[in-house]
């Protein structure tokens, strides 16, 4: 297991001098993605060049984690950990071939997208194997805490106190995000035209989609957030955030939506820091 887990580890694609020569993109596509965690109760981390990683420790938790069997389909078990908060689901596959006996944990996740099927992540979480174990199945069971009884429940932990004050913070900010998405959204439109061939057509797509659904809910145009998704996807699709990097015209389109994001996450890490001195000197005045 990995000491420390380092983003760039898992970067990946042609272009990311581009993107990493622009500092407004980096920063906008921290907080497209940190979007797409909040919004599903994704529990890893993306890189800004989109591959999806779980911490080790928090895999860890993970295996830990009490769950519950709801169902499977062959050698295939699916279980469930889950309180008020969210749910987690697993799957267990065993493979049993005469005495060779193998089994993986797998975690799902599920992200909900708009403009085109939903995608899940699935993570290793870990395997056993064994050769002829007497009781093998209730074995796997016991080492990753698995009960037929109906039995979960997720254990208090500092990693997903931490996941859900960012998701309750970025729930706060949703007016502010979706205003500001709006704004983005109607200025990068327009300058898409002018970005060539392939930005034409993300402009050309996106206008199309939005129309199609604004026959099914008037509403959809309205809202920044569901603007700015549809058009995110367009770009990625498109592999077009690097060639967005070399825009000169992009940056303060970028800049304008990622700084007011910015100034409250930071306002708000300063001030958790300021209240961890005052914690500490409050511990000190105590002591002495």
């Amino acid at each position: 297991m990995e000491d420390k887990f380092k983003l760039d580890d898992y970067r990946f694609g042609e272009n990311d001098a581009a993107i990493d020569n622009n500092p407004e993109l980096r920063d906008y596509l921290r907080i497209m993605y940190d979007q797409i965690k909040f919004d599903n109760k994704m529990v890893g981390e993306f890189t800004i060049y989109g591959t999806y990683k779980i911490k080790p420790e928090m895999q860890d938790y993970l295996i830990k984690a009490t769950k519950s069997i709801c169902g499977g389909n062959g050698d295939t078990v699916y279980a469930q950990a889950a309180d008020e908060r969210f749910v987690m689901n697993f799957t267990i596959t065993f493979d049993i071939v005469g005495k060779s006996q193998h089994a993986s944990l797998d975690f799902e996740e599920r992200e909900v997208r708009i403009d085109e099927e939903n995608i899940t992540y699935k993570t290793r979480l870990a395997e056993i194997t064994k050769f002829e174990h007497p009781d093998f199945v209730n074995y796997v069971y016991k080492e990753w805490h698995v009960f037929a009884n109906g039995t979960t429940g997720l254990e208090d932990d500092p990693l997903l106190r931490a996941l859900f004050d960012r998701i309750n913070m970025y729930g706060l900010l949703t007016p502010m995000l979706s205003k500001c998405s709006l704004a983005y959204v109607t200025s990068m439109v327009a300058l898409l035209p002018s970005c060539g061939p392939v930005g034409a057509s993300i402009s050309a797509q996106f206008n199309q989609f939005v129309q199609q659904m604004g026959l099914k809910n008037p509403n959809f145009a309205k809202n920044g957030l569901n603007l700015k998704k549809v058009l995110d996807t367009l770009m990625k699709k498109n592999n077009f955030f690097p060639k967005l990097a070399e825009i000169k015209e992009a940056t303060p389109i970028l800049k304008d939506f990622v700084q007011p994001i910015k100034s409250i996450d930071m306002a708000k890490e300063k001030g958790a820091h300021l209240k961890m001195k005052d914690d500490l000197s409050a511990g000190m005045d105590k002591k002495f």
